[in-house]
């Protein structure tokens, strides 16, 4: 069985903007334990007017 895993955190820098970074882990790809886990960074900028 495949598992996704996905942490974040809104950091607010002001009234108008925001970052969120996270990241992305997948346990057995593709439902195949021999497959490598899997890391995915991200990085989310929010503009609000």
């Amino acid at each position: 069985t495949s598992y996704h895993l996905e942490g974040l955190y809104r950091l607010q820098l002001n009234q108008n903007i925001a970052i969120t970074p996270g990241v992305l882990v997948i346990f057995n790809p593709e439902h195949n334990n021999a497959n490598d886990t899997i890391y995915v960074g991200t990085l989310r900028t929010t503009f609000s007017f």
